[in-house]
């Protein structure tokens, strides 16, 4: 009876028309009617019980939704980490089926954007909370709440001219926190960088766990270049090398990254599936095959890129090559592990991860491969078996199954 009260008192605490915007605003993070509605009633409880946080009356809608940005948040990673292990820790059935893979495979750029905005969101409040609380309100009422300086110097009972005085020291301020003191932290989230400027990512590397990813990019190209200064030391050594069109107009580094796996989740899934794919670049016919640097195509096997992948790497890759515009696209087995939704829910959960050597052991009576990959920072594993003649993902052992 307690609780009914409760969801009786926090319904009266917002307007109709308040909650209905709050519904549609979880229905839009979420894409899921029915947990929007539950989520937005789980706001309204929330505000209602932390009704004394709220401080200035007049920002209710923007405190109100950032508890459902939160709520909305909190709610993806766990449905994503409950699909991660959603298989029982055993092998596929005699048909080689696994339920509802494909189902898993969704556009994670999206709740990445979103995660990325509050951690951004974050920065720019610690740098605000450095500001005396005058310039701060005035600073936030300006271009948060998008209030003119009359309007505002009538509520603070001043004039115009020293508040654009008082905006502007805290503009400079600012500008001198995020070029200096918080430089490094803002590296990931500039929207404009020197195309061929290495940056230091967010991103850990996965084969050595003890450095963050150097990038390039460049958003109209689609352009995304990635190496481990530890594991690729030498200028033409890369960890990734991308051009693709799905990853123009994205500008940071953590949506690039979702959106590539995404990408190749997709692209060569379904390539090792059909046996043949359309060419990235050209649309020609191209075939997936499973193959060791030594028998690439002569015309490949001779670029200077690929002579930099021989230095590190030597077990087989998946390799999708197209003669008619000269493109190739190539990754490892590990790297498609990681690439599915699972792999990149495990990774999500923990960041830094190490991959071990893969072993050969057999399943059924067939050659398969085992990958693990182990977090540095803690005891999770994440296992994956795979064919070894088609990659074709037979079982996944999360961190707790191996246990």
């Amino acid at each position: 009876m307690l609780k009914r009260n409760r969801e009786i008192d926090a319904e009266d605490f917002a307007f109709a028309e308040e909650r209905r915007r709050l519904v549609l605003y979880c229905a839009r993070v979420t894409r899921d009617i029915e947990a929007a509605e539950d989520l937005a009633q789980e706001t309204l409880l929330t505000a209602w019980r932390d009704a004394n946080k709220l401080r200035d009356v007049d920002r209710r809608e923007q405190w109100l939704f950032g508890i459902a940005r939160n709520l909305c948040l909190h709610w993806l990673r766990l449905q994503r980490r409950e699909a991660t292990y959603a298989f029982p820790p055993s092998l596929v059935d005699q048909e080689g089926e696994q339920p509802g893979l494909d189902d898993l495979l969704v556009e994670e750029v999206d709740i990445e954007v979103e995660l990325e905005r509050k951690e951004l969101a974050d920065l720019l409040d610690r740098a605000l909370a450095l500001l005396p609380e005058e310039t701060r309100a005035v600073l936030i009422q300006h271009y948060i709440e998008e209030s003119s300086l009359s309007e505002i110097a009538g509520r603070l009972r001043t004039n115009p001219g020293a508040l654009a005085m008082r905006l502007q020291r805290g503009k400079l301020f600012l500008r001198r926190l995020f070029t200096h003191e918080l430089r490094q932290e803002m590296l990931p989230y500039s929207q404009q960088a020197a195309a061929d400027e290495w940056e230091r990512t967010p991103i850990w590397c996965h084969n050595c766990g003890q450095q963050r990813l150097l990038g390039k990019r460049t958003p109209s190209e689609g352009r995304l270049l990635l190496k481990c200064p530890t594991c690729h030391p030498g200028p033409d050594e890369l960890f990734n090398r991308n051009y693709l069109s799905v990853l123009k107009g994205i500008h940071s580094y953590k949506p690039l990254y979702a959106r590539l796996a995404a990408w190749c989740d997709r692209y060569y899934r379904g390539a090792l599936e059909q046996g043949i794919t359309s060419c990235e670049y050209c649309g020609a016919d191209v075939h997936a095959i499973i193959t060791t640097l030594e028998q690439f195509p002569n015309w490949l096997r001779s670029r200077d890129d690929m002579k930099s992948w021989s230095r590190y790497c030597s077990d087989d890759v998946l390799l999708v090559p197209c003669a008619h515009c000269g493109s190739a696209c190539i990754t490892t087995l590990e790297g498609l592990v990681l690439q599915t939704p699972q792999g990149q829910d495990f990774l999500r959960a923990h960041p830094r991860l190490r991959t071990l050597p893969r072993q050969e052991i057999e399943v059924v009576g067939r050659p398969a491969l085992l990958s693990r990959f182990e977090s540095v920072t803690d005891t999770a594993v994440f296992t994956a078996i795979s064919d070894a003649a088609t990659y074709r993902l037979l079982a996944v052992y999360g961190e707790d199954d191996h246990e």
